[in-house]
């Protein structure tokens, strides 16, 4: 049966969140207090449905009640993440709070978990609109995806990190390169909205890949000892000595 469930129980956090200028922006803007109504509502947006949060007088109401501000501080607060990007403006003049890479996130998470993952029509994000979620540091630096893989190619500390996690040496970590790139153009995927996005989705590609193989190396391995107990085993039309020593 498949998995209906739209919220997620956890979601992935990159570690160099804190480098992005539009958190930079918020922090010295609108203190940690701006950090803290940012990261709830990330967590409501992923734990109630996945991809996308209502905004609306409640979800002020249960947001400012939960740190003890004023809503409207809260709303205030909601409006300049929509102003610097983290929150699609667009969507959020409708009361949709979501974003390009929390719908990204959310569609790679339903991969790994087998879910039937699908945005719905109300808060996809319009195509003209979807540029304002990018980073800062990549907005004017979009690769061709042949751009992409050798940027990750070169970057030692992350493959080191890759290869780690996966048990893989270099020359194989090159080869499943090659092989995103493939399927990324044969797909028609010319490129991401940012290196660190190509980073999450062969992350995301690459775990499916490694777990399928596994999986099937992990039967054959099962049948070759299997096998070799069985010849082990006299079968019934084999002919029988006794004259040997035991």
């Amino acid at each position: 049966m498949a998995n209906t469930k739209t919220g997620m129980s956890y979601y992935p956090v990159d570690t160099d969140r804190y480098q992005d200028r539009r958190i930079k922006r918020l922090k010295k803007d609108m203190g940690c207090k701006g950090i803290a109504v940012y990261d709830f509502l990330l967590c409501e947006t992923y734990r109630v449905r996945g991809c996308f949060l209502e905004w609306d007088e409640n979800t002020a109401f249960d947001v400012a009640e939960y740190f003890g501000l004023e809503e409207n501080s809260v709303k205030e607060i909601v409006r300049y993440c929509g102003s610097v990007g983290l929150f699609n403006k667009a969507l959020l003049s409708r009361g949709i709070i979501t974003s390009g890479s929390i719908q990204r996130r959310y569609m790679e998470m339903c991969a790994r978990t087998h879910r039937r993952g699908e945005i719905p029509e109300k808060c996809r994000i319009p195509q003209d609109n979807d540029s304002e979620d990018t980073r800062d540091d990549d907005k004017h630096q979009i690769l061709s995806i042949e751009q992409e893989v050798e940027t990750l190619k070169s970057d030692d500390n992350w493959c080191a990190e890759i290869q780690h996690t996966y048990s893989i040496d270099v020359v194989e970590l090159r080869k499943y390169l090659d092989d995103f790139r493939s399927l990324c153009i044969g797909d028609g995927k010319d490129h991401h909205q940012s290196i660190q996005d190509a980073k999450q989705h062969f992350n995301a590609w690459l775990r499916i890949i490694v777990t399928k193989k596994n999986s099937k190396k992990d039967v054959k391995d099962r049948s070759n000892r299997r096998d070799k107990r069985r010849s082990n085993i006299l079968s019934p039309d084999e002919k029988k000595t006794y004259g040997d020593s035991f």
